[in-house]
């Protein structure tokens, strides 16, 4: 998947990975002979370096895109039915809020020069538990599946969040159990999904952050759309 991410879909975005703290991350293994080898990240990133290459193949899943479940209306979204949250808010359930773009009807020019960003800043204590909730965007289905968790697929999905368990030293919390909260942030562009589902006029996007487990230690302390460059 990451070859095909890098070399097969389209888009100006689909660039290599710059952070040279990253790239130079390395990691001990041993060989056939068990003498060590240490390995760098950014060697892992050239198929060539890796000695192998993959067989150009048919890809159907690439140009099937799933509808919206709602109608796409080229009326713009100008005022909305949920109304703005108040953050910090625990995600012990639903939270759906509106937020506010910072500029509409970009041209395609700003578009290519600026990512469209959605920003989840949220603290999350960290836990023995698996940690997973969805983020939607304009998702006016008005169906029951957010609250009874279900746990469905549609493209109004913009992203996930997950954090694998934590073992180790905690502090310790007011209430004698062992715990140790940390600030995260989730970003999701939004350039190609406002596109896919119509929505590139409306001045506010519709949020729903979706808890499906181990969300109890998770507060949501701001929702807010960004530009990025490169």
């Amino acid at each position: 998947m990451w070859h095909v991410w890098r070399t097969e879909l389209p888009g100006r975005y689909r660039v290599d990975i710059r952070d040279p703290d990253y790239l130079n991350a390395w990691f001990v293994f041993y060989d056939e002979n068990a003498n060590p080898v240490r390995v760098h990240i950014r060697d892992s990133f050239d198929v060539e370096k890796l000695r192998y290459t993959y067989e150009k193949v048919d890809l159907p899943w690439m140009h099937k895109k799933p509808l919206p479940r709602r109608r796409i209306t080229k009326t713009p979204l100008t005022g909305s039915l949920t109304e703005p949250t108040t953050f910090p808010k625990a995600l012990d359930s639903v939270i759906k809020t509106r937020v506010i773009r910072p500029g509409k009807k970009r041209s395609k020019q700003e578009k290519e020069e600026q990512e469209e960003v959605l920003v989840v800043e949220f603290e999350i204590k960290l836990t023995d538990e698996f940690v997973k909730f969805d983020v939607y965007v304009n998702d006016m289905s008005n169906d029951e599946d957010d609250e009874n968790n279900v746990k469905v697929v549609r493209p109004e999905l913009a992203g996930s969040y997950t954090s694998l368990v934590h073992k180790g030293k905690h502090m310790v919390g007011k209430d004698g159990k062992m715990v140790m909260v940390r600030k995260s942030s989730l970003k999701l562009g939004l350039n190609t999904l406002l596109e896919e589902l119509g929505d590139e006029d409306n001045e506010i996007v519709e949020v729903s952050l979706v808890p499906r487990t181990g969300t109890q230690g998770i507060e949501i302390t701001d929702v807010k759309i960004v530009y990025v460059s490169d």
